[in-house]
């Protein structure tokens, strides 16, 4: 089998569905699968940790999956977009990351706004609106900058981050955008 290594000049081989078998992908990505589950085993752990306030107020309950999703969406799209100028040699890492903070917090309030809104229409219950509308500002904005971190360090540790940097970044954010509301919600929600 073909190792899936450049020298330290060249770059990380990229992963090329056409040139490479079945096996040589799965070698390659399988690891960070794995990676990335036991990340989400240690998430749900901390979930778990906050049970009194789900069941003290089983509204925040409904809300995990809309928060989680909004901080891994935000983080995709950061993550691809940096990727892509990251392997063409063509992004300087402050700039990105003071662009990317200045986008997230903007659409995170604009997002987070909408949350609100929705969360209240739905159960009239403002203080719950209010932790689901700042979970979703804070998931938002933390995605934006902390999606170019994972792919970074794979880079320069002349890896492909096309291929690692996705299941990092989506445990990451999910244990940040979780943790950001049930910060919010014990603060809120007494």
């Amino acid at each position: 089998m073909e190792e899936l290594q450049a020298s330290k000049s060249d770059g990380p081989v990229l992963a090329n569905d056409k040139n490479e078998t079945v096996w040589q992908l799965f070698t390659l990505r399988f690891p960070w699968l794995i990676l990335g589950g036991l990340g989400g085993m240690l998430t749900t752990l901390f979930v778990a940790s906050f049970e009194n306030q789900l069941e003290a107020n089983i509204k925040l309950a409904f809300f995990i999956p809309l928060i989680i999703y909004m901080g891994d969406a935000m983080n995709t799209q950061t993550e691809t977009i940096f990727v892509r100028n990251l392997v063409r040699q063509k992004t300087n890492f402050l700039l990105s990351f003071g662009k990317e903070l200045l986008l997230g917090l903007s659409m995170g309030a604009l997002v987070g706004a909408a949350g609100y809104v929705g969360a209240y229409w739905l159960f009239d219950d403002g203080r719950v609106a209010l932790a689901v509308g700042l979970a979703i500002w804070g998931a938002i904005t933390s995605a934006s900058v902390l999606a170019l971190i994972p792919p970074t360090i794979i880079y320069k540790e002349n890896r492909d981050p096309a291929v690692g940097a996705g299941p990092i970044s989506t445990v990451v954010q999910g244990l940040v955008s979780i943790s950001i509301y049930f910060l919010i919600a014990s603060l809120i929600i007494k």
